[in-house]
């Protein structure tokens, strides 16, 4: 079947009047194999979806459509499935032998099949709802500045997929290790923990090995011009233990040119703990307030990119903290940063950072070169 015909087979069905040629959205054979418990009846029921010919001319147009075939496909597999569970639970009561008191006799296991069988069709309901507000969320925000664009739990996931390399769930993800040349000190931060609440996305990080040969042998919180370690393990993640979290403020993407602008609030509670990694018998604790504004540029294939990042912060804390990065003035101060970094692939980074603000008043600002990765 050529690709007129299959256009005009779509135009027919959609009954609209745009020309779509590409209608099964990327991801769609992973999200089926992932997340679906029932991947047959997905393909059941999208198989006037599953043609795939050449790029889509009206995205606007191929989203919104695309989301109202995939609800409309939703509520048929719902209606199927609430009909067949009560004919087969019908059946099988008519088929049972009654007891003697007129009364039809079953085990426990009787409808084990049938219930089984619901649940693996509801999981595939859910599956074909999860794709239409994927399509939803693009339609309203592809090619458009949007501000405030993530509503609800969906929304921040194929935000953040979209195009950074954040992987939400458990184990080590999001691996950075910074590198200060000019102090000869280095820091690996990475992410445990993280999900998703609402359009919030939260996370929880540690900061899993520090150190250098200027590091004070005495004390991590001596009163020098300025703690090298102290200094790394605030802007390699913001302490020992940290939780963070992160929420869009505006959006700007040029899918047809990859160009990708994010401006985000991520704020973070940082704690350095006296039995991880330094001397004092006291902890500090630190509160970052950040807005990130980045810039990101890919190739066609999303196999090289670049970044262009500009951070602004007030960063306080308690007595501890302030002692411990040698600050008389017990005050909120600012760190800033620009960050230039080259992506390779969906899981690495090499980011060139540089840092300024009120905390090097009395030092060399520094700059870090920072590798990350994601691991799934």
């Amino acid at each position: 079947m050529n690709i007129k015909t299959n256009i005009f087979i779509f135009l027919v069905s959609a009954g609209v009047d745009r020309g779509m040629a590409q209608i099964v959205p990327r991801g769609w054979k992973n999200e089926m194999k992932e997340n679906s418990g029932n991947p047959a009846l997905i393909r059941k029921y999208t198989a006037g979806l599953s043609f795939d010919t050449q790029a889509a001319i009206d995205m606007d147009g191929y989203y919104r459509i695309t989301a109202r075939m995939l609800d409309s496909l939703a509520g048929v597999l719902s209606t199927d499935l609430e009909r067949n569970y009560q004919l087969s639970i019908t059946e099988t009561l008519n088929q049972w032998p009654d007891n003697e008191g007129g009364l039809p006799m079953w085990k426990e296991d009787t409808f084990m099949a049938i219930d089984s069988e619901y649940k693996r069709g509801l999981e595939a309901v859910a599956t074909l709802q999860r794709m239409a507000d994927k399509m939803w969320y693009r339609e309203r925000t592809s090619n458009k500045f949007c501000f405030f664009p993530v509503r609800c739990a969906m929304d921040a996931i194929e935000h953040q997929h979209s195009s950074e390399t954040e992987v939400h769930g458990v184990g080590f993800k999001n691996m950075k290790l910074g590198i200060q040349s000019e102090v000869s000190q280095y820091a690996l931060y990475t992410d445990v923990y993280s999900d998703f609440f609402g359009p919030v996305s939260v996370g929880l990080g540690a900061l899993v090995g520090l150190g250098g040969d200027d590091e004070d042998e005495n004390d991590s919180f001596s009163q020098a011009a300025s703690n090298p370690a102290a200094i790394s393990r605030l802007v390699a993640g913001g302490g020992n233990v940290v939780l963070h979290m992160s929420y869009p403020l505006a959006y700007w993407s040029k899918p047809s040119q990859k160009l990708d602008f994010r401006m985000k609030i991520h704020p973070r509670i940082g704690l350095d703990l006296p039995t991880l990694g330094n001397k004092s018998s006291s902890y500090a604790m630190n509160l970052d307030l950040g807005l990130y504004s980045t810039l990101t540029y890919t190739g066609l294939n999303d196999n090289i990119g670049l970044m262009v990042e500009v951070k602004v912060a007030g960063i306080t804390g308690n007595d501890v903290f302030f002692n411990q990065l040698s600050l008389p003035d017990h005050h909120m101060f600012n760190l800033n940063q620009v960050s230039l970094g080259l992506k390779l692939g969906k899981s690495f980074q090499v980011t060139w950072i540089r840092y300024w603000g009120g905390i090097f008043q009395n030092t060399k600002q520094p700059a870090i070169l920072s590798f990350s990765m994601a691991m799934n």
